[in-house]
């Protein structure tokens, strides 16, 4: 009894070539008008339409396209830029768009036995342009189906050159921006050239490109008070179902903050034993002389300079330890009143969203912010600065690998009884999307399918890795915890005991505030700086490897809800 080869052909599109093409092509129109004629579409193509030398034509307009299955032609298809004159009037209708250029799919034909040639030809097109047309005969209903399946929509009639009508489809997609993670990146590499290159115009560097990363540093501290006070308020309200799932809510909380705790002390300790061997590189003179010196306050001090006894003076001065408890403060009495406390949240709430759209803003000139604030610091230090990006991401991902190995192991294997190699290798799937996607909440169909495979039932896994997704973000703590220390030392600062603690509290609740914004955990590290008197302006060292840090970050944060989700199945099961 043979095999069956359930292996998928090898395709590839690559343009037509004649005469060496032609017999191949005769083929395939052939088969295509086999298809048209028993779907009841026999007046299409006649009269020896599509001709070798209309794909000829083609060819001399760049448009004629083959596809092939492990080497052999099974589909033909034109694709030509505009302008097309049979498209210049339309009946009964009008075009999507019709001022900008479009490029026009003509001519598709393919062997029956071929199968997704026409999804195979809309990725390749809509790789190349975004703004489509395509038209069909009345009667080919098959085409008509594939057209409106892939998102065309439909326009209108128009006639070709013999009079004969067809019905008309545009389809326009939004054309690929480069994300703000890759712009900041980008960024980067020009201020490390541009650095190299004004070595000797440190002058001119100072005077006509550190101003403007000065300005968007200053628009980075006025968006931090708002930011962290509503989106930490925010955070609160968001768990205002908690306590209506009994035992599940609060462990899956306690479990959470634990965690929390033991990923930003990790965070603290390991870069503070590795002192002796970080680089040292020079940020910013005049703002280490700006830091706050808190040596001389006791711990008791400390805790009673978190309590404010002004609400504005805080905001005010950027006193970021007091702006937190203020947060908790009105978050968790918005909670306890419940319905008289309605207005109060709809309001904090549409803050909060106001906020994240200014915070939007100013992301925007965060590539040219990032540029104007590191140049100077190459000119200062020259390349040398690579090697300080090297140890915090070594710094970083050691950190991340252990607080995996310990914390996540012991609690899989103790709490959950499960060995952790069994966790591991099954939420392997969802790590390597969570690290590639850079994104929890994308993460969470992934994660919720490889708990249930790990015997997490769908209950449990879908409100641990939920709530997760919002405010588990251990990755964050142990970075904030990392780049904490990291940045203090590059300025040669040499943190008091009250200055880990501010970075612990500070990091522990940032990790929970964390918001759903592309540059929101840049502007909570610089939350995190300002409570321990660290440079802000070392945000923008930080922000050049920020995209690489984040998908260990994420990585770590969707293992720990999973992990969560183990324990949470052990200990309630079905008593939920």
């Amino acid at each position: 009894m043979s095999k069956i080869d359930n292996s998928q052909p090898t395709r590839k599109i690559r343009k037509v070539s004649l005469p060496k093409d032609g017999e191949r092509l005769l083929e395939v129109f052939a088969a295509a008008k086999g298809i048209m004629a028993a779907d009841g579409n026999a007046n299409q193509w006649t009269d020896g339409y599509p001709s070798l030398e209309i794909v000829q034509a083609d060819i001399e307009k760049d448009g004629g396209f083959v596809v092939e299955d492990d080497g052999k032609i099974v589909a033909y298809f034109a694709f030509l830029p505009s302008p097309e004159p049979t498209y210049d009037k339309i009946y009964d209708g009008k075009w999507l768009n019709d001022t900008k250029p479009y490029h026009v799919i003509h001519r598709i034909a393919s062997f029956p036995e071929a199968h997704g040639i026409f999804q195979s030809i809309m990725e390749f097109c809509f790789a190349k342009e975004h703004n489509i047309r395509i038209d069909t005969h009345r009667d080919n209903k098959i085409m008509q189906h594939n057209i409106e399946k892939h998102g065309f929509k439909y326009c209108g009639i128009i006639h070709l050159a013999n009079g004969d009508e067809r019905l008309a489809y545009q389809k326009m997609t939004e054309k690929k921006k480069i994300s703000l993670t890759a712009q900041i990146g980008i960024a980067l590499v020009l201020a490390v050239i541009a650095g190299v290159l004004l070595r000797n115009q440190a002058h001119f560097v100072n005077e006509y490109i550190k101003p403007w990363g000065t300005i968007f540093l200053n628009l980075l501290k006025f968006i931090v008070v708002p930011l962290v006070l509503f989106s930490i308020m925010a955070g609160i309200l968001s768990m205002n179902d908690v306590s209506k799932v009994g035992k599940l809510g609060l462990r899956t909380l306690m479990y959470f903050i634990i965690t929390t705790l033991f990923a930003v002390t990790l965070g603290l300790v390991v870069p503070s034993l590795a002192k002796g061997f970080l680089p040292t590189i020079k940020i910013s003179t005049e703002a280490v002389t700006d830091v706050i010196h808190t040596h001389h306050l006791s711990v008791m001090d400390q805790i009673v300079a978190m309590f404010p006894d002004n609400i504005l003076i805080p905001v005010s001065s950027m006193a970021m330890m007091q702006v937190i408890v203020i947060a908790l403060f009105f978050g968790i009495a918005m909670v306890h009143i419940g319905e008289k406390g309605e207005m109060a949240r709809k309001v904090t709430l549409s803050f909060n969203d106001v906020v994240g759209k200014i915070l939007e803003y100013i992301m925007a000139l965060a590539p040219f912010g990032v540029f104007c604030m590191l140049t100077p610091v190459v000119v200062e230090n020259g390349p040398a600065v690579l090697g300080s990006y090297a140890a915090l991401l070594a710094l970083a991902y050691f950190c991340f690998v252990v607080h995996a190995g310990l914390i996540y192991s012991s609690a899989v294997w103790v709490l959950g009884g499960i060995s952790p190699l069994k966790f591991f290798k099954g939420m392997q799937p969802a790590m390597l999307f969570a690290f590639s996607s850079d994104s929890s909440v994308a993460t969470l169909p992934y994660s919720m399918q490889c708990t249930e495979k790990l015997g997490v039932s769908k209950d449990i896994g879908r409100f641990v890795l939920s709530l997760g997704a919002t405010i588990n973000m251990d990755g964050v703590a142990i970075y904030l915890g990392v780049a904490s220390v990291f940045m203090a030392n590059c300025c040669g600062i040499d943190l008091t005991m009250s200055q880990y603690m501010a970075i612990a509290f500070a990091s522990t609740i940032a990790s929970i505030g964390t918001p759903g914004i592309p540059g929101g955990s840049l502007a909570l590290m610089a939350m995190v700086f300002a409570s321990a008197g660290i440079p802000v302006e070392c945000v923008a060292v930080a922000a050049g490897i920020d995209r690489i840090i984040d998908m260990g970050r994420t990585v770590m944060s969707i293992t720990g809800d999973a992990s969560c989700a183990v324990v949470m199945q052990k200990f309630l099961g079905k008593n939920v």
